[in-house]
């Protein structure tokens, strides 16, 4: 990956290629951290495989995280021994952090926007992120850079 002040670049745009869905999904993933979660929101990294996970069974179109195809897609992309508490345990986390939505009584799960509907042959995304630095701001703000 490139990006940055790099000499033949100057405006900091990268291009990244994936070829499986699920590294895909982590970078998205990854950019909404760095562009939109607080810190409270932060994902540990397993909490961000079970994400990822998550949003491959809906592309699938299963949108119960504790059916019996669920449950294998969850073994395939988050942990083979992985079973229903242990879903039901970090569903509870995503919900709680804002990462997911989880009805419980119809046991529907739906992903943020953002990973909906990604094409399960191809798919692109693009973001826009600016970093500023203002000396001024700091000192007009007494020492907070907030």
């Amino acid at each position: 990956m490139e990006f940055g002040r790099v000499e033949g670049i100057g405006k900091g745009r990268a291009s990244l290629k994936f070829s499986d869905l699920e590294s895909y999904i982590e970078q998205i993933v990854d950019m909404v951290t760095v562009t939109d979660a607080l810190p409270e929101e932060w994902l540990t990294k397993t909490e961000k495989r079970f994400l990822v996970a998550t949003a491959i069974l809906t592309c699938d179109g299963v949108t119960n995280p504790i059916s019996n195809l669920a449950v294998q897609i969850y073994k395939k992309y988050f942990n083979y021994q992985v079973d229903r508490k242990v879903i039901n345990k970090y569903l509870t986390a995503l919900v709680k952090k804002g990462w997911i939505e989880y009805d419980i009584q119809d046991k529907y799960v739906k992903v943020p926007l953002i990973c909906r509907d990604l094409g399960k042959e191809k798919d692109s995304m693009e973001f826009t992120i600016k970093i500023e630095y203002d000396e001024a701001h700091k000192r007009n703000n007494d020492g907070d850079s907030t």
